[in-house]
C-alpha cells in the first residue's frame, strides 16, 4: 500500500476557518506519499504565511515539496490532490491522476482537477524531446512512468514536472460533498457513474438511521470495495466530506 492521506485543520490563516484534505498516491515505493503525508501541512502553513493569495501558496507547496524529496525520489515519485477551505472558499490543487468530484444538492457535480498521465500532455512531453512507448497498452515515459506530473520522479525529472493543477470555488449553500480519489478509483469510474452510486448509498444508509458520520464512514468502505469488484488493481484511497 502506497497511498498516504491527510485529514486536519491548519493553524493558519489566524482568523479563519480553514482545513486540509489530501490524498498522496506513491508509485516506486512509499517514500515520498509518506513524506508528502508527512510535511504538506507544514510546509503549505509556512507559504500561506508569505502569500496572501492560496493558489499562489498552493503552488509554492508543490514547488518545495517536490525539491525536499531530491533525496528519496531519485526512483520513485507520489501523486496529489489537495482541498483546502478557507471561510466559503474551497482550493483544490493536484498533480498526477489522483482526482477531485464535488457534488451539488441540485444534482449537477464536477471535477476539480485535471489527469495529467502521460497521454493527457503529449505535446508538452515530446516539446521537451521525450520518448513515448504503448509496449503494454498505456503511455509511458521510455517504458516506465505513465505520470507527466508528479512529486519527485527524479529519473524523469526533464519531463516529469510538480507544476499543480489550481482551481477555487465558492462553498455555499448547493455544495454537497467533495470527494479526493487516487487512480485505483478513477480507474474504474466515471464521475457520472460513481456520483450517481454515491447518491443511492448516500439515500440507503441515511433510511437505515446512520447518521452523516456513520454514513461518511460506511460509504467510503462502500466505494471502496465496489472499485475492487469493478476489477480495480490498484492501491485505493478514498476522502469524503460532506457540507
Amino acid at each position: 500500500m502506497e497511498d498516504t492521506y491527510v485529514v486536519t485543520h491548519l493553524n493558519k490563516p489566524v482568523r479563519s476557518k480553514s482545513s486540509l484534505l489530501a490524498v498522496f498516491d506513491g508509485h516506486g515505493g512509499d517514500a515520498v506519499s509518506i513524506f508528502c503525508r508527512e510535511n504538506f501541512a507544514q510546509l503549505l502553513q509556512k507559504h500561506i504565511s508569505s502569500y496572501p493569495d492560496m493558489g499562489i501558496a498552493l503552488r509554492k507547496t508543490f514547488e518545495e515539496l517536490d525539491q525536499s524529496v531530491k533525496g528519496i525520489g531519485q526512483r520513485c515519485g507520489s501523486t496529489a490532490a489537495v482541498l483546502v477551505r478557507v471561510l466559503d472558499t474551497l482550493w483544490s490543487a493536484n498533480c498526477g491522476d489522483s482526482e477531485t468530484m464535488v457534488s451539488y444538492k441540485n444534482g449537477h457535480f464536477a471535477m476539480l482537477t485535471q489527469s495529467h498521465k502521460v497521454e493527457d500532455e503529449v505535446t508538452r512531453l515530446k516539446g521537451l524531446g521525450a520518448t513515448i512507448t504503448y509496449d503494454d497498452g498505456c503511455a509511458r515515459l521510455s517504458r516506465m512512468l505513465n505520470l507527466a506530473r508528479s512529486i519527485g520522479d527524479y529519473h524523469l525529472k526533464k519531463y516529469v514536472i510538480s507544476i499543480p493543477y489550481v482551481k477555487s470555488i465558492k462553498l455555499d449553500h448547493n455544495v454537497e460533498y467533495v470527494m479526493i480519489g487516487s487512480d485505483g478509483l478513477w480507474d474504474v469510474w466515471d464521475a457520472k457513474s460513481l456520483h450517481d452510486e454515491i447518491k443511492m448509498l448516500k439515500k440507503q444508509m441515511l433510511a437505515s438511521g446512520m447518521n452523516y458520520t456513520q454514513m461518511t464512514d460506511a460509504l467510503n468502505m462502500e466505494i471502496v470495495k465496489k472499485s475492487l469488484l469493478r476489477g480495480s488493481g490498484d492501491n485505493i484511497t478514498v476522502v469524503i466530506c460532506f457540507f
